[in-house]
């Protein structure tokens, strides 16, 4: 009341104010949530950072006078939406995530009913020349019914429900006889085969034109996947459609701008694509090397000039990546991702020069060497396929070998117990990926006789520091990961 409401609205009620002058110091939101931004942006002002969940993540100034510099500042986030999936509520609050999230998980199968592909089996997806029991045509007039009614239905049932997937399930199979009518001949040069976009926005426009009248403010959020990442090249899109771009079929270690990756030109070519088509897309970059991982990737270079890009070129408005419980080796990608979605204009190199000095203190200058050393590994090699060899290529012994001499100096600079816990973490996980590079390379060179009982060792270590560094979400144990880890070996 004393000060006022924010100056500028932000898309579903994110803007927020902080005054600070002659009537004292004031915070407020558009809503509950935007107050709580206003809390961590003045934090954010005074140099708090929380770098990963739990104490240990936690980096507060100890001052003896705090000083709110005067100001009146309405401002808010540059997304709609900011998310990763593994971590606490207190560090997705600290570091501003949140907003409205766009559903784009594979759906669009299960809302069409059993009943409906029985009585009309024309709908079922031509497949290897006979009729599919789960996929069907997406231009077929009657998915269409049965999509609408499906979402009207979640609408009834929840007024406030804001976003809706069309989706298709998962998987690079899709009827072969009816909906081939409705691709426009572009060919996708990354998947060697004709993109399937076109006739998914059929459909997806179909929902949208006759669910928008009624509920104008629902998003239909559908992924931009394998053989349809591609842009649509003839259908208009419905503004209410909003695009989840997931380049899973693209580079994993390299920035797109890298002229030696094959694909790299069909992938900026899709993100501008997509940017110049919609008035805003969702981006779902992999915050994990998606052939291993338990390797150290930072992705400093990768994420740190990809993600501007989409920003600049692509019109990302929703920062929705898929994530592990990787803290201890891609700390880097997932503070960066979180600090650029909040401000697009944030300068990476800097953000990362602040982590080093204000995570690591007295080891700050051996980390940072430990971590350009890791990113350059990646960068660097002209390797574009995956693991297996890929990795005995690009992690050899002397780079390996290097990088342990840095993280042994980084340990005997630390000096107090929060330093030495948090080099001790990237530590151990370098430890067990040395450990993981000996398997490969005794399999590539035939000493089989030692890999069982070796493989059995660097199993039960991942599940003892998954559960000592379950706070941190780290060293991938999950949910559904079960009693074992990740299958990083295979």
């Amino acid at each position: 009341e004393r000060f006022g409401k924010p100056a500028k609205p932000y898309p579903y009620q994110q803007g927020l104010r902080i005054v600070a002058g002659a009537k004292g110091i004031g915070l407020m939101g558009e809503s509950d949530l935007a107050t709580s931004y206003a809390i961590y942006t003045l934090l954010d002002q005074l140099g708090c950072r929380w770098y990963m969940p739990s104490p240990m993540g936690e980096v507060l100034p100890m001052l003896k006078t705090v000083t709110v510099r005067e100001q009146d500042l309405s401002t808010g986030p540059d997304t709609i939406y900011r998310g990763i999936w593994y971590c606490d509520n207190p560090f997705a609050r600290r570091n501003r995530l949140g907003g409205m999230e766009l559903q784009a998980g594979h759906a669009l199968e299960m809302m069409v009913p059993k009943e409906l592909r029985e009585k009309h089996p024309e709908i079922r997806a031509m497949i290897g020349g006979k009729p599919h029991p789960h996929f069907v045509k997406w231009t077929h007039p009657l998915v269409a019914d049965a999509v609408v009614q499906a979402s009207l239905a979640q609408l009834e049932k929840d007024p406030n429900l804001q976003s809706i997937s069309l989706a298709p399930d998962d998987g690079a199979t899709w009827d072969e006889s009816d909906d081939t009518k409705f691709d426009a001949g572009d060919f996708d040069p990354a998947l060697q085969t004709v993109a399937k976009s076109d006739r998914l926005i059929v459909l997806a426009n179909r929902v949208a034109e006759r669910i928008s009248p009624k509920y104008p403010n629902v998003k239909f959020g559908i992924l931009a996947y394998v053989d349809y990442t591609r842009p649509p090249v003839r259908e208009k899109v419905n503004p209410a459609i909003v695009p989840m771009i997931a380049p899973i079929t693209f580079s994993r270690a390299h920035p797109m701008s890298d002229p030696g990756e094959p694909n790299n030109a069909a992938l900026r070519g899709l993100v501008e694509g997509w940017g110049k088509t919609v008035p805003a897309t969702s981006y779902y970059f992999y915050g994990y090397y998606l052939a291993e991982v338990s390797s150290p990737n930072p992705m400093m270079t990768k994420w740190g000039q990809d993600i501007p890009y989409i920003y600049t070129k692509g019109a990302c408005k929703y920062w929705q990546p898929e994530t592990i419980t990787n803290f201890e080796t891609s700390l880097h990608a997932l503070y960066l991702g979180n600090r650029l979605a909040w401000d697009n204009t944030l300068d990476p190199p800097a953000i990362f020069a602040e982590l080093h000095a204000k995570f690591y203190g007295h080891a700050a200058k051996e980390m940072t060497a430990y971590w350009n050393l890791i990113d350059e590994i990646w960068v660097q090699t002209p390797e574009y396929a995956g693991c297996g060899f890929g990795h005995l290529r690009r992690f050899t012994p002397e780079k390996l070998d290097r990088a342990r001499k840095l993280m042994d100096q980084a340990l005997a600079a630390c000096q107090g117990d929060v330093e030495k816990s948090r080099v001790r973490m990237a530590s151990q996980s370098l430890a067990q990926f040395e450990k993981f590079m000996q398997m490969r390379r005794d399999m590539a060179e035939g000493r089989f006789a030692t890999l069982a009982s070796a493989a059995t060792a660097y199993d039960d270590n991942q599940i003892k520091l998954s559960a000592e560094y379950a706070p941190q979400f780290a060293f991938s144990r999950m949910g559904w990961t079960g009693e074992r880890t990740l299958g990083v070996l295979y």
